[in-house]
């Protein structure tokens, strides 16, 4: 595979760097900066919370005491250690022609390069009629800061409230939110609304039945079928039935932001961003997007030294293809699989070292 060009440098050197979102990447490049700062260019970190937090970790989370807390990381130490300057405002538009983000004060900022590490979006109004009933009935999983501070207030519904959950949406999220469900609250009655999909549908066939195996040795319904509809104490569902459900926990994701799908990045027939191997944005070498939250924490270490590398404009490194990295999923008590084409395998250690760095 050939190398990618250096990044394109013809914006003013005076132009900042800016961060978008404080994702596991950019927490990665501020502890590299720390270490080694970078002299002579100005980085900025946009980011609306005092904390960065990552949803790779929200499954552990919701498996309760005993495992990994959350990882909320309190950016001030870092960006301080880093010379980071760091504000605390939301992106309105991204002008690519002009190189500059537009903020939701009005302000505009000029790059020399751009790079963007969000967590999962959920736009409710685009959920709301993909889903009717959502808004008031379902508990979105993103932002993640906001999940965390009400998880707490359904958990004290108590037992008697929570006979019933169901976790709706697809992928390896829905599924590890689904089993550390059934390790908080072995008393409920958990069900995974997969969208359609069988469980471990396009992986591997040994990894597809070490996971249904793992789903079916936990008690969770498997259920592949779409929710067309979330009322009070129940979802309905594709094929006319309906779940009792007391909450519907929804880790459907709706796209990218707004700003970002309106900025006219080059997308593919998936509605994805067109990538290069070192992850800039097709035909915009100066706009980077990093790897999504649940992946390794290796290919997050990857991606903040090529950050480096664009800092520095020096040319960059192809990282591995997502399917290479695409092949594991948390378990709720701790323990991980991870497969290959032929294999899989359950095992505590490589749940310990998915946690990676917060």
């Amino acid at each position: 595979m050939t190398q990618p060009e250096p990044i394109r440098t013809a914006a003013s050197t005076a132009d900042p760097v800016l961060l978008v979102g404080a994702g596991p990447s950019h927490r990665q490049l501020l502890r590299q900066l720390a270490r080694r700062p970078e002299p002579g260019r100005r980085i900025l970190l946009l980011h609306p919370a005092t904390h960065g937090t990552d949803p790779a970790h929200l499954a552990a989370f919701v498996a309760g005491p005993g495992h990994p807390p959350f990882a909320a990381v309190e950016l001030r130490p870092l960006v301080d250690a880093a010379g980071v300057t760091w504000q605390p405002d939301r992106v309105r538009a991204l002008e690519t022609e002009a190189r500059r983000l537009l903020l939701d004060d009005g302000e505009a900022l000029p790059y020399a390069q751009l790079s963007i590490d969000l967590g999962p979006v959920q736009e409710r109004a685009a959920l709301e009629q993909q889903l009717p009933g959502a808004r008031e009935h379902g508990l979105f999983l993103w932002p993640a800061e906001r999940f965390v501070s009400l998880w707490p207030q359904v958990l004290a519904l108590g037992p008697a409230r929570l006979r019933s959950l169901a976790v709706i949406g697809p992928g390896r999220t829905a599924m590890a939110l689904a089993l550390a469900l059934r390790q908080h609250l072995p008393q409920a009655a958990v069900t995974w609304v997969t969208g359609g999909a069988q469980a471990g549908a396009g992986l591997p066939a040994a990894v597809a039945r070490c996971i249904t195996a793992e789903l079916a040795r936990r008690a969770v319904t498997v259920l592949p079928d779409h929710a067309t509809r979330l009322v009070t104490g129940e979802v309905q569902l594709g094929c006319g039935g309906r779940l009792a459900c007391d909450v519907p926990l929804l880790a459907l994701e709706s796209g990218p932001p707004a700003w970002l799908a309106e900025s006219g990045l080059a997308r593919d027939a998936q509605g994805g961003p067109v990538l290069d191997g070192a992850r800039r944005c097709g035909g915009l070498p100066d706009v980077l997007l990093a790897p999504e939250a649940e992946a390794p924490p290796g290919l997050h270490a990857r991606h903040a030294r090529n950050l480096r590398r664009a800092i520095a404009g020096a040319p960059l490194q192809n990282l591995p293809t997502p399917a290479a990295w695409r092949l594991w999923l948390r378990c709720g008590d701790g323990a991980a699989i991870v497969g290959g084409p032929h294999w899989a395998l359950r095992s505590r250690w490589l749940g310990r070292w998915l946690r990676g760095p917060a």
